[in-house]
């Protein structure tokens, strides 16, 4: 259930991103005898990147709010 909400709002790519950690922290429970973790659960820790949000167009940030953000980094620096 908590994969398929995943599912909904996430593109494939963001999907995956969450997925394999999440998948690689339980492999490393089970494996260490931490916490045991159904195998069947596994089947459904898919990293093929199941999201079917699509994806959004990246803009760059506008110069002016870009110069604003040096200007500050700099005062505080």
């Amino acid at each position: 259930m908590y994969t398929n909400e995943w599912n909904k709002k996430l593109t494939s790519q963001s999907y995956t991103s969450r997925m394999v950690p999440l998948k690689l922290f339980l492999q490393f429970m089970h494996d260490n005898g931490i916490y045991n973790t159904e195998v069947a659960a596994f089947e459904y820790l898919d990293t093929g990147g199941k999201g079917t949000k699509p994806k959004q167009k990246i803009l760059p940030v506008p110069k002016d709010d870009f110069m604003k953000l040096i200007a500050k980094l700099e005062e505080k620096a």
